[in-house]
């Protein structure tokens, strides 16, 4: 769960740690270098290669990061907002976000735009899965649980290369995907053959990396990158920053064959802004970690000389926490196809 320790409160122990320099409104700057220190700190933590289950994004309570999609022939580049439209056998795409329209409500018809072109066609049934609107009383987004929305329909036409419509029954409006802006960075991405109908689906891990160039080899994928994003223009109703559409590329060119694929992610650590702030997803029991990482900070910037030793010791609490907490063994493992002594 969340921290409920503010910054404050390692602040005022490392204050007594450090011969009790003054750490906050040096020279008149407010909270500084607190806070620029706790920022430091908490960004060192949650960067990679560091693995926490407390930081894994869960998508609409998946256990998934990103919500599977499924390649298109010779696509690759994909658009993700974290909102789907499936039709079962063909395929599944995200839709856009509630900014741009991504699922419009009038007068019992619903148009839903996709950000990939449509592979659906007229009579086909389409699903929706975390289709919704900013809340009024959060400014969050709140998946639609009013059973009209994320549910199954008739598509009735193929308004354009990247847009359907069919009968709802939903209240007039504007709904679609909430966008993905909490990318810190990815873990690992699997592909599932989608279409296979066994009950246990073939699925096999592809190489996640930093970028990716144009490609023109057709066959199955075995590398993907998150490559950019692009932030909407303007924010849905209720909606405090814009949403973000993340881009990812496949390497090389998907072929005809569907492959549906789940990304896991960290999620990036957030700034905070006042001393107030609790340590966001770091769970107080480990908090050890992080008052080391500030103590060793606060040490450098009174330019005592302890802050070099003071480093080695946070380098290995954190390792501490990873090995007893998050990491016990590595999620792969390399066994000889015959024992050593085989014929001997």
């Amino acid at each position: 769960m969340p921290s409920n320790l503010s910054l404050q409160s390692v602040i005022d122990y490392v204050t007594t740690q450090v011969r009790g320099a003054n750490l906050t409104d040096v020279l008149g700057t407010q909270n500084e270098p607190a806070l620029s220190i706790c920022n430091d700190v908490y960004q060192e933590v949650l960067q990679k290669p560091l693995t926490w289950r407390f930081n894994k994004a869960n998508t609409a309570n998946t256990g998934k990061g990103i919500l599977p999609w499924t390649t298109q022939a010779y696509q690759q580049d994909y658009g993700l907002t974290n909102a789907t439209a499936e039709v079962s056998g063909v395929g599944i795409m995200h839709i856009q976000t509630v900014a741009n329209g991504g699922f419009v409500v009038s007068s019992g018809t619903a148009t839903v735009i996709t950000l990939s072109p449509c592979v659906f066609s007229v009579g086909q049934t389409v699903t929706f899965f975390n289709v919704g609107q900013f809340s009024a009383s959060t400014n969050e987004f709140v998946a639609d649980t009013s059973g009209n929305i994320n549910t199954s329909f008739t598509i009735l036409t193929i308004a354009s290369a990247t847009s359907f419509t069919f009968a709802c029954s939903a209240t007039d409006g504007t709904y679609g995907a909430p966008g993905i802006n909490d990318i810190g960075w990815i873990e690992r991405c699997v592909l599932q053959d989608y279409l296979n109908t066994s009950t246990v689906k073939p699925v096999h891990s592809i190489e996640v990396t930093m970028n990716l160039e144009v490609e023109s080899i057709v066959q199955p994928p075995f590398k993907i990158s998150y490559q950019w994003s692009v932030t909407d223009t303007t924010n849905a109703a209720n909606q405090l920053v814009p949403s973000i559409i993340a881009y990812f590329r496949f390497w090389p060119v998907p072929s005809q064959q569907i492959w549906s694929a789940i990304v896991d992610y960290q999620k990036k650590p957030q700034t905070f802004t006042a001393l107030t702030d609790t340590w966001g997803v770091w769970p107080d029991e480990l908090i050890f970690v992080i008052r080391q990482g500030v103590k060793t900070w606060a040490l450098d910037f009174v330019e005592d000389p302890r802050a070099i030793s003071e480093y080695q010791v946070f380098e290995k609490k954190l390792n501490q926490v990873r090995e007893i907490r998050d990491q016990e063994r590595p999620s792969q493992t390399m066994f000889p196809d015959r024992p050593l002594m085989f014929g001997g």
